[in-house]
């Protein structure tokens, strides 16, 4: 009867032990994202941990399986990568099996609307958009405000000359 009871307590105090982590670990990775909201590769970095997503090399094996042995040699290993990419490419064509129709049939269906094409631009478009852009401060991904770019559009349109 002892045992039963000192089971039950234990299943209890386990049950609220891991209730308890499980709410640490929340209340850590919540503190964390928090405090790495300005720095995007931080907070990557935490969430991929949270996920158990890492970039631990130490978990790759020193040994691999090279024409049926197992090698440690990282020149064999090396030589080993290098034959089997080498080769693969024309085993994978050999299975495939011939298109029944020539390789013009495939590019006469209609455009995607989805793609993006970028057709050539000249100075007085760039200029064009750049006045038609309402002045801002805040600046993108490239750290580049609007204001800026406007205030050095003439600089760009040159060094796009001299480019062309």
């Amino acid at each position: 009867m002892l045992t039963s009871e000192v089971y039950l307590k234990y299943i209890r105090y386990r049950n609220l032990y891991q209730c308890l982590k499980r709410q640490a670990k929340q209340s850590h990775y919540a503190t964390l994202l928090q405090t790495y909201s300005h720095d995007i590769r931080k907070t990557w970095r935490v969430l991929n941990s949270v996920i158990g997503r890492t970039h631990d090399t130490s978990r790759i094996s020193d040994t691999f399986i090279v024409d049926g042995r197992k090698e440690t040699d990282k020149t064999v290993i090396a030589n080993g990568f290098g034959k089997y990419f080498s080769n693969i490419g024309r085993q994978f064509a050999e299975v495939i099996p011939p298109s029944r129709h020539p390789p013009e049939y495939y590019i006469h269906f209609p455009p995607n609307k989805h793609t993006m094409f970028l057709s050539p631009t000249d100075p007085e478009e760039i200029v064009t958009i750049l006045k038609s852009c309402k002045n801002k401060m805040t600046t993108g991904d490239d750290g580049i405000s609007l204001t800026l770019l406007k205030q050095l559009s003439k600089v760009i349109i040159v060094c796009q000359l001299l480019i062309l």
